[in-house]
C-alpha cells in the first residue's frame, strides 16, 4: 500500500511503494535480476531433462555447459580431433586389410625406439615428449600404408623431428579425384622447374588449367607431364609479343641523359620524370645544390651609404633591405607623420569643446579631439546634452 513499508521479493530490503499499487521490488534491478534468474533455471531444466553424455569417453556433461558441447575435457577434445585426422588420413591411404593395433607394434619392437636405439617407457602417456608414439616409415603423406610393415615404435620426439626430414626427402605421391591423379601448385611447379609465383599467374591469365572443387587448386597430372615437356614461359616472356626491331625502337625513345654525369640511360615509362642514371647521380647534384646554397649564404650582402629622408644623416644600407629610408624608429616616425599630413592635407582640427585649434601630432596613433584635460572632462558631458 501506498506509504506503508514493503519488503522487496528479490533482495529483501523494506521499501516504500511510490503508488496506490503493491509493488513487488524495491528498483529496476532487482526486477531485472529475478527476470534473469528465472530464465536461468528455466535453461538448466530444460538441460537436465536432457542428458547429455561425452562422444569419448561416455561421462555425463554437467547441465551448465554449452548446449552444444559434446567432450567432457579437454583430454577428450583433443583424443577425438586425433581420431578425426586418422579417419581422414586412412580415407586417402588404401587399407591395409589386416587387424593392427598399437600394443602388437609395440611389444613387437620389445618397447625400443628404432629411431634412436633407446628403451620407451611404458607409463608415459601424452603429451610427454617421451612417451610412446606409433611412427611411419614412410608417411602417409608420401604414399605409405598402415601396414604392420610399415608402422614401428618410437618416440613421440624422436617422430616429430624425423617428420620434416622424411617430408623434405621422399617425393609427395598425387592425389587421386575421381579417379585421377592431381598435384598442388607448389608441387607442380617444383616438378616442372619455375616457381610457384609465374605459375600462379599462368593459372589467373587462363594459359594453365586447373582443377578446384575446394578451397585448393590442383593441376592434373597429364597438364603437368605436357608443362614439363613445353617448359612454362613466364609473364614477361608471354605478353613480349613486338618483334626485335619494334623493341629496339622504343628503347631508343625512351632515352635520356643524366644531369650529372651525361650517362644515357633507358626509362620504363614516357611519363616517367626520373633525370638521374642512378640513385648515385642524384645524390650527388642534391650535395652540389646544397653547397652552392650554403656559399651563397655565407658571402656578405653588398652594401653602400644612402642619407636619411628625414635628418639627412649618411646611413649603411645592403642588399637585403634596399628600400630602408630613416635611420632610427624616432625618424621613421617622423616620416610616416609627414606622408600622413601630405596625404591628408594641413592641419585644422579643432578642439569639441572649446573650439581652439589642436597642435599636430607628435607620433602616430588615434588623433586627440580636446585640447586640455578640463575640455577632456568636459566632452562626455557635452555629447549627452547634445
Amino acid at each position: 500500500m501506498r506509504g506503508k513499508a514493503q519488503a522487496c521479493e528479490e533482495c529483501s530490503r523494506e521499501f516504500t511503494s511510490p503508488t496506490l499499487k503493491p509493488a513487488r521490488f524495491c528498483s529496476r534491478a532487482c526486477k531485472d535480476s529475478r527476470r534473469q534468474r528465472l530464465q536461468r533455471e528455466e535453461r538448466l531444466e530444460r538441460k537436465e531433462a536432457s542428458a547429455r553424455a561425452c562422444v569419448v569417453c561416455g561421462v555425463s556433461i554437467p547441465a551448465s555447459a554449452r548446449a552444444d558441447k559434446r567432450y567432457c575435457s579437454d583430454r577428450c577434445t583433443r583424443r577425438a580431433r586425433r581420431h578425426t585426422g586418422n579417419a581422414q588420413r586412412r580415407l586417402r591411404v588404401p587399407d591395409a586389410s589386416e587387424p593392427i593395433s598399437r600394443a602388437m607394434i609395440y611389444d613387437r619392437d620389445r618397447w625400443v625406439c628404432q629411431l634412436c636405439g633407446e628403451p620407451v617407457d611404458p607409463d608415459l602417456e601424452y603429451p610427454d615428449p617421451m612417451a610412446a608414439s606409433l611412427d611411419h616409415v614412410v608417411p602417409m603423406s608420401r604414399g605409405g600404408t598402415n601396414a604392420s610393415t610399415n608402422l614401428q615404435l618410437a618416440h613421440l620426439t624422436c617422430n616429430v623431428a624425423a617428420r620434416d626430414i622424411k617430408e623434405n626427402l621422399l617425393p609427395r605421391p598425387p592425389i587421386v579425384i575421381e579417379g585421377k591423379d592431381y598435384y598442388r601448385v607448389p608441387e607442380a611447379a617444383e616438378m616442372i622447374g619455375t616457381t610457384k609465383n609465374i605459375l600462379d599467374h599462368a593459372i589467373r591469365t587462363g594459359r594453365v588449367p586447373v582443377f578446384q572443387p575446394s578451397n585448393y587448386r590442383y593441376l592434373s597430372a597429364q597438364t603437368v607431364a605436357e608443362l614439363q615437356a613445353t617448359g612454362l614461359l613466364d609473364g614477361r616472356q608471354h605478353r613480349s609479343k613486338v618483334s626485335a626491331e619494334e623493341a629496339e625502337k622504343r628503347r631508343l625513345e625512351r632515352r635520356r641523359s643524366c644531369l650529372t654525369c651525361g650517362a644515357v640511360f633507358d626509362y620504363p615509362n614516357p611519363e616517367n620524370r626520373r633525370k638521374f642514371c642512378s640513385n648515385g647521380c642524384y645524390r650527388a647534384s642534391k650535395n652540389l645544390k646544397r653547397r652552392k646554397t650554403e656559399e651563397e649564404k655565407a658571402q656578405p650582402f653588398p652594401s653602400w651609404e644612402k642619407p636619411c629622408t628625414t635628418c639627412g644623416k649618411p646611413m649603411l644600407v645592403t642588399a637585403d633591405r634596399p628600400r630602408r629610408y630613416s635611420c632610427s624608429p624616432e625618424c621613421a616616425r617622423k616620416r610616416k607623420l609627414e606622408r600622413h599630413r601630405d596625404r591628408n592635407g594641413p592641419w585644422d582640427r579643432k578642439c569639441a569643446v572649446c573650439e581652439k585649434p589642436l597642435p599636430p601630432r607628435d607620433k602616430p596613433g588615434r588623433a586627440r579631439a580636446t585640447c586640455s584635460e578640463e575640455c577632456r572632462i568636459e566632452w562626455p558631458r557635452l555629447r549627452r546634452r547634445r
